[in-house]
């Protein structure tokens, strides 16, 4: 059965000598795995570069029920004239960072309308971003936090966050105690635009990435997480 869907292009992967297999959220079902044949040769049909992450687009797949991986038939990019330049080192880098956060955290077939808005969101502010490049990610990470069902709780008054419970308390104790200023910037970002929030980046990346490994028990952290601190260091 062929298919059509929008979708949001997150990883792809080299498969034998010309072909790939990506990984697209789509807007009619969810997470999905690709097979693009021959995508790597000079004349291909479809153009490799539409398989960068963060590509908004319109696809075309044959349908197999119990396969893993379906084949994509055709890919257009929706609307070329406001879409991200790979171009951009610091932008490539979060677009390949996010996008592979994105991917291993998701749930295979799971469609969220919020959840495919967010990444929309993220996108279109990724395009825009023109300050503050290396405070991005973590702010979408832990923003992210709510589509996965572990937004921390930030009901409480407590001074210092605690990985483990995702809760604010009064002590700093748990899994990776955090001190007191640190543990404000993080209830902070759940209050505001992800613009408004002067943090360190080394920092808070690797604590966000310490709460999705504590509480994703599958998640493992991104290949793509050195290319990042390169670029940023």
């Amino acid at each position: 059965m062929q298919l059509s869907s929008y979708g949001i292009v997150l990883t792809r992967i080299k498969y034998g000598d010309t072909s790939i297999i990506s990984k697209i959220y789509t807007k009619q079902f969810g997470l999905r795995s690709f097979l693009a044949k021959g995508v790597r040769k000079k004349r291909a049909r479809l153009n490799y570069s539409l398989f960068n992450p963060f590509t908004v687009v319109e696809l075309e797949f044959i349908e197999k029920q119990g396969r893993e991986v379906q084949i994509l038939k055709d890919l257009r990019q929706v609307d070329p004239t406001n879409s991200l330049s790979i171009n951009d080192p610091k932008k490539a880098a979060i677009a390949y960072f996010l996008a592979e956060v994105f991917a291993s955290t998701l749930q295979e077939d799971e469609f969220d309308q919020g959840t495919f808005n967010f990444m929309l969101t993220t996108i279109s502010d990724l395009i825009d971003l023109e300050t503050a490049f290396g405070q991005y990610s973590p702010l979408v990470l832990w923003k992210f936090t709510r589509h996965l069902g572990i937004l921390p709780s930030t009901e409480t008054k407590g001074k210092f966050f605690n990985i483990s419970s995702g809760e604010f308390q009064q002590t700093p104790f748990g899994a990776y105690p955090i001190d007191e200023n640190t543990s404000q910037e993080i209830k902070s970002i759940f209050t505001s635009s992800i613009q408004a929030n002067p943090i360190n980046n080394a920092k808070h990346l690797e604590i966000a990435l310490n709460y999705f490994q504590y509480h994703i028990p599958y998640f493992k952290k991104p290949k793509s997480l050195e290319i990042l601190k390169a670029i940023f260091n």
